[in-house]
């Protein structure tokens, strides 16, 4: 693996480096033999190698074998061997991130992400590298069930947010118990993990986006019958999902699906979508993320640090995405919300609530881009009331860098919320952010100018990487659900 180490700090982006040769000597004893060192020369060179094949030596230092980078492109890199050069021609030497502990018992005052060549990924992740797993922390069940993602959207220090899910999970012996994974090759920075304990009363509880507050329902129920989709694919909670397919040349293309349903009766309808992102937007961001090469790290200090323009310009980009990605829902020809990106890994509960149109049939309409959501099941149900007697329980999370806790690929944290005896439905509640990892395997065609322009201007971005989203489309998710990191596993007892 050769692994750029970046530290990230009060919002900025600082390499774990020593910049005096002469330190190495008592750096050496702490790394392995194949860790990977990268070394930082004048002229704008670097040169890759492992611990054991460096030795600093009085004026000079001497590489065994290595990478020799000049231009820090794919075509600018040769083979060396047996190369001397005067210990003053190297800036500073960049070394491999540790293995950090399972048991959480450590304390860290930086944040690592980094560019890797290689990891333990699947032959099929390796032939479709754009697929391989990512994006957010994973919350698995007492069963072993995945019941959430965290904070999808949060990609960056400054996009830092709460992020809500309605769970799946049991009560025993009075407490909650939930695994929180990282899963992927990213470094995630867990400020926050709420579990929200709502007493159902004999009735299903969810959350109204539009209301911000949970309600008690009736029983949902099916669409009788739709357009543009398959019935059977959306009338229960099975992971047998319809989605659509997407448009070859542009990924931007739209479509409407039309649920019809009988009219439950009550003053208010609540509408529920059980669904999640398809692999389409994550293509694209990890294209783009590709295209920017060893520019991205300049693109995240940039963006996360307290520079206004940059981070104006950035936003300005999202809200240009966000015009694209949201759908629009309607019923009865009317719109009543739109809906956010949530992320491609778990299922999710999208409520929202409507006055009774006074008709027998209520159409609904989802108007998307085509290929962009899985959907799983689709209910309508009256609205009996808004339920506000709930219990919220924060994990005492393990903080190791400051008001976070810094999770690394395969880190596995067991967490408990003492809830008592009752009858809930449980939503967890997240906050925090998380950075991905440079992949080489994204960057075999790196062009950081065309990054930006696809960045700032996305109808481009959708129509560009159409052909590539669509050759692997048939097999991406099965792809990116094998190649989740699992070292590290945590078991309940």
């Amino acid at each position: 693996m050769i692994m750029l180490v970046v530290a990230a700090n009060c919002g900025s982006l600082y390499r774990n480096s020593v910049s005096n040769v002469s330190d190495w000597k008592s750096l050496r004893s702490s790394l392995g033999a194949n860790d990977r060192i990268l070394l930082h020369l004048k002229g704008n060179r670097a040169i890759v190698t492992t611990a054991d094949m460096l030795e600093v030596l009085d004026d000079s230092v001497w590489i065994r074998s290595g990478i020799l980078i000049t231009q820090w492109t794919p075509m600018t890199q040769k083979q060396i061997s047996d190369m001397k050069l005067p210990a003053n021609d190297v800036l500073f030497i960049e070394y491999k991130m540790p293995q950090i502990s399972n048991r959480l018992t450590f304390a860290r005052s930086f944040i690592w992400v980094g560019i890797v060549s290689s990891f333990v990924f699947t032959a099929s992740c390796l032939t479709n590298p754009k697929a391989c797993f990512g994006s957010c922390p994973t919350f698995y069940n007492e069963k072993g069930d995945l019941v959430a993602e965290g904070f999808s959207l949060s990609i960056m220090k400054s996009l830092e947010m709460w992020d809500l899910d309605r769970i799946d999970a049991t009560v025993d012996n009075g407490v909650v118990r939930l695994l929180m994974k990282n899963e992927a090759l990213e470094t995630h920075l867990v400020r926050n993990v709420r579990l929200i304990a709502v007493p159902r009363n004999g009735y299903e509880v969810y959350f109204d986006r539009k209301s911000k507050s949970f309600i008690r329902t009736t029983e949902g129920i099916p669409p009788f019958q739709c357009e543009h989709c398959e019935l059977d694919r959306v009338t229960k909670a099975d992971h047998v999902v319809y989605v659509s397919e997407a448009d070859s040349n542009d990924l931007a293309k739209r479509d409407t699906l039309v649920f019809y349903f009988k009219n439950p009766g009550t003053r208010r309808i609540a509408l529920n979508f059980k669904m999640r992102n398809s692999l389409l937007g994550t293509h694209i961001m990890y294209g783009i993320m590709g295209l920017a090469g060893y520019s991205y790290f300049d693109s995240l200090r940039a963006w996360d640090s307290q520079s206004t323009l940059e981070r104006t310009r950035f936003y300005y980009s999202l809200r240009s995405w966000s015009k694209i990605v949201k759908p629009e829902i309607y019923v009865n020809s009317k719109p009543i919300a739109s809906l956010r990106y949530e992320g491609p890994i778990a299922f999710e509960d999208f409520t929202v609530t409507f006055d009774n149109p006074g008709t027998d049939t209520i159409a609904v309409e989802f108007a998307e881009v085509k290929g962009d959501w899985e959907i799983d099941r689709v209910t309508l149900s009256g609205v009996v009331g808004t339920a506000r007697d709930h219990i919220q329980i924060d994990a005492q999370l393990p903080k190791n860098h400051g008001d976070y806790l810094v999770t690394y690929p395969g880190d596995t944290v067991a967490l408990e919320f003492p809830v008592g005896d009752g009858d809930y439905q449980f939503f967890l509640k997240t906050r925090g952010y998380y950075y991905e990892w440079q992949r080489e395997g994204w960057m075999k065609d790196a062009n950081p100018e065309l990054a930006f322009y696809l960045l700032f201007h996305p109808d481009s971005a959708y129509r560009y990487f159409a052909r590539s989203y669509k050759a692997g489309e048939p097999n991406a998710r099965e792809i990116f659900f094998k190649s989740r990191i699992k070292k590290g596993m945590i078991a309940f007892k």
